[in-house]
């Protein structure tokens, strides 16, 4: 009894310390800050306006970093941000400032609009149009409001809510910040919708992507390489051959990917940064001994996810002796090696944690681990990594929410040879334009022919033009129904090719899922193209569609 009054009464007294430390760290960021309005361009803020949001030591250089967060009324400006660092004996080395000068402003604080009608703005300008009930799960009754929602129609995660100042012009405006994880893309936003026009007052995309442009004009770096291992067993067989306890069948750093060498054998290579992993890769509690023999751990959790449900689909099993020994043909399809690629996948993602942990990107700099193992920071927020995700194509993705939620990678199969819409005359629209695919367009097809508007537009029901796109490629507009309900109404009316016309200006354009596969291609035009030709159907408009393809590779097996 004596033992647990003593523990109690230290872990009271360890967070007293701690809360004054705390304080003290605000304290002192504040007062650097309110001391220096005048090189921060602020003149009346006070430390009332300002809280911490994040602060930690490096362990690398000893500084502390204490990031600040402005404030209006108790509700956050949003990107009014600084920061203050200490170095090692307490005394201010730099800060920095991004905070508004709140008094050159008009702050707009009236507030027509709720939460879940801000979130139906958010989700009809991300062309989400089967929304649904939205149903409230949390309401923190706030000064910020913050509430959230669920809505699986609108968001893969909960719908998170809160009242933020925009700065729009020499305005505050009072905006309600709605997050959504897009299930139609699987991309991560934060929307802001005025509170009292409705109108989107800004978006942050909080996935990262490559834009490659046209990729059309793409060419390899390097040749493939022959595959030592051409012709062992595939997808989910181990290799006997290659039997070795804690071992990974992998492209090994510093191959960047297949074409810069073969699979080879590493052995416990959480071993080389024990700091970063001291526990291993497949361990959570801090303790001797694996928690799982898949490809899921402390810092990631790789699986397939080709049916694009963002739910964790097949993992491959390595066993009780952790043996993903599992060899990969190039040659072949992604989906005969899914678990040479699914390791691959969770080797790669392990070693940027373990090599990123050197350079101060630790537990209390706000890595993402499950289990911290009682070195500070956020737990519960290990990398989701999807393999061969089915949410798009050629490309890769990770997208970081906001408050420590689980990160997200997403990783496609390159899929695209060649997409292509020529438009051939008139003369003065004459040349390439950009274009998305489908999911379900054949492998190869050219068609050139007269582009025929549909009747009705949006093409969901039998066209009553049929004899006029007859031999003529469609032109169809997005929306109230699927994409492949489009293309089928223009086949049964002997269209040879379709273009979509996305229906959302600036929106440019977005792989078309579906599935099956169609007879003829179809290809996605911005709002803003469409615009431009619509005009001059019937005066002689004249396009080819050109798809030609490519021997599908894997992502996964790509390290840089």
């Amino acid at each position: 009894m004596m033992k647990i009054i003593f523990l109690h009464l230290a872990l009271f007294g360890s967070l007293m310390v701690a809360s004054a430390q705390t304080a003290n760290n605000f304290q002192q960021a504040s007062n650097y800050i309110l001391s220096r309005q005048g090189v921060f361009n602020q003149t009346t803020m006070q430390s009332g306006d300002l809280y911490i949001t994040s602060s930690h030591v490096s362990s690398i250089s000893g500084v502390e970093h204490i990031y600040l967060q402005q404030t209006v009324g108790g509700i956050d400006v949003l990107n009014g941000v600084g920061s203050v660092h200490l170095d090692r004996s307490g005394k201010v080395a730099y800060g920095t400032s991004e905070f508004y000068n709140v008094d050159q402003f008009t702050i707009q604080r009236s507030k027509n609009l709720d939460h879940k009608n801000a979130i139906r703005i958010s989700a009809a300008f991300l062309q989400i149009e089967d929304q649904g009930d939205i149903n409230m799960l949390l309401d923190e009754g706030s000064v910020f409001e913050k509430q959230v929602f669920s809505n699986t129609s609108i968001s893969t995660r909960d719908i998170v809510t809160k009242l933020v100042y925009v700065p729009i012009g020499q305005n505050l405006v009072l905006s309600i910040e709605v997050f959504i994880d897009n299930p139609e893309d699987g991309k991560m936003w934060l929307l802001y919708v005025n509170s009292q026009t409705g109108e989107i007052a800004k978006t942050i995309k909080l996935t990262s992507e490559c834009d490659f442009g046209d990729r059309s004009t793409f060419q390899p770096k390097k040749l493939i390489v022959e595959n030592s291992l051409k012709g062992s067993q595939l997808n989910g067989e181990l290799n006997e051959d290659y039997f070795v306890s804690n071992s990974y069948l992998v492209y090994p750093i510093p191959l960047e990917a297949p074409n810069e060498g073969p699979q080879s054998i590493v052995v416990a290579p959480w071993t080389l940064n024990s700091a970063a992993s001291p526990y291993g890769w497949h361990d959570t509690n801090g303790m001797s001994g694996a928690e799982y023999t898949i490809t899921r751990g402390n810092n990631v959790y790789a699986s397939e996810d080709q049916d694009n449900n963002d739910i964790a689909g097949f993992s491959p099993d390595g066993g009780a002796n952790l043996e993903f020994n599992f060899p990969v043909d190039t040659s072949m399809l992604p989906t005969t090696y899914i678990s040479g690629s699914v390791t691959n996948l969770f080797y790669m993602n392990n070693i940027m944690h373990d090599v990123i942990y050197n350079y101060g990107f630790d537990e209390v700099a706000g890595n993402f681990q499950a289990n911290n193992y009682g070195k500070g920071g956020v737990d519960n927020d290990y990398v989701l990594a999807d393999a061969l995700d089915g949410s798009g194509t050629d490309n890769a993705n990770f997208s970081t929410p906001p408050d420590g939620s689980r990160p997200r990678m997403q990783m496609y199969r390159w899929t695209t040879g060649l997409i292509r819409l020529t438009i051939n005359a008139p003369a003065q629209v004459a040349g390439t334009y950009t274009v998305s695919g489908a999911d379900f367009n054949p492998m190869a097809a050219t068609v050139t022919g007269d582009v025929v508007l549909s009747d009705p537009s949006n093409g969901c029901t039998p066209f009553s033009n049929a004899a006029a796109v007859n031999g003529k490629i469609a032109m169809i507009d997005r929306g109230d129904c699927a994409f492949v309900a489009k293309v089928d109404s223009a086949i049964a009316a002997g269209a040879t090719g379709v273009i979509i016309c996305n229906h959302t200006a600036g929106a440019g354009v977005i792989t078309m899922g579906g599935m099956g596969t169609k007879s003829i291609p179809a290809v996605m035009l911005s709002y803003e193209d469409c615009q431009l030709l619509k005009p001059l159907i019937g005066s002689g408009l004249n396009a080819t569609i050109t798809i030609k393809p490519l021997t599908e590779r894997d992502s996964d097996l790509d390290n840089g």
